[in-house]
């Protein structure tokens, strides 16, 4: 209940334009507060009785991180790269959860979550050459440097393809993001850490889903202003591999 509290209140300072934004933000931080001690009191402990309020929970406090952060008077504390990186290291927080209770929740109403098969949905031509130049170029990467872990960085590519449908036919919701995050390799997200170039290009190219999906109040910006930020890090040598994101979102 506090979860769902914390993003009504959330809510209205996104709604709102009355002066009392800072008091609504407070308030969605003190319920959101109260909601991650009580989740953290039960982690250790997830069975069928708590399953579905762990899993709900998981997902609003990773919607909140989005959200909250277009609101901060920090500039610091907004979107960013880091942030992104930190947010979907957190999203790998619910696989614990589902790894805990898979069998119960598999087989109970949120049986549809999980379910991210082939529909048949006929995705953008744009959007598969792109995925289909991130194949190739992690293949030739892999080729000059034969220390290079190719099939971690195909199984982020990977997702990018089966996931992208939900950004695309289904704008409002986010499970493109929750997917994506437990779908790429811990090793992955540490590349992103260590500002690795290829793993930079990938991510340029989830920017795209994000902007694509801004129209949500929880995303907003978020892609424009990280894939902006990559720009300003990758170096010259990489821009011509993140020519279909940055076309597709910053111009």
């Amino acid at each position: 209940m506090h979860g769902i509290l914390a993003m009504s209140a959330l809510h209205f300072v996104h709604l709102r334009q009355d002066g009392r934004q800072a008091e609504w933000l407070d308030l969605a931080i003190s319920h959101k507060s109260e909601a991650l001690a009580l989740f953290h009191e039960q982690l250790q402990q997830i069975d069928e009785s708590n399953a579905k309020a762990m899993m709900s929970f998981a997902g609003i406090a990773v919607v909140f991180s989005f959200a909250s952060a277009l609101h901060c008077s920090n500039t610091d504390d907004g979107p960013s790269v880091n942030a992104l990186i930190d947010l979907l290291i957190l999203t790998r927080g619910v696989h614990t959860i589902i790894t805990h209770a898979s069998d119960f929740l598999r087989k109970s109403n949120f049986a549809p979550i999980f379910d991210i098969s082939d529909d048949g949905t006929v995705l953008p031509n744009d959007f598969g050459e792109a995925l289909a130049r991130l194949d190739k170029l992690n293949a030739q990467y892999g080729r000059d440097f034969p220390a290079h872990k190719k099939d971690l960085y195909e199984s982020s590519i990977n997702s990018l393809r089966s996931l992208g449908r939900f950004a695309f036919t289904e704008p409002g919701s986010l499970t493109f993001v929750g997917g994506w995050a437990i779908g790429s390799s811990k090793y992955y997200l540490d590349e992103l850490r260590n500002r690795e170039p290829l793993a930079l290009v990938i991510l340029a190219h989830f920017c795209v889903l994000l902007h694509h999906v801004r129209h949500n109040w929880c995303i907003g910006p978020w892609g424009r202003i990280v894939l902006g930020e990559i720009v300003q890090i990758l170096h010259s040598d990489w821009q011509c591999h993140i020519t279909w994101p940055i076309v597709q979102v910053l111009r």
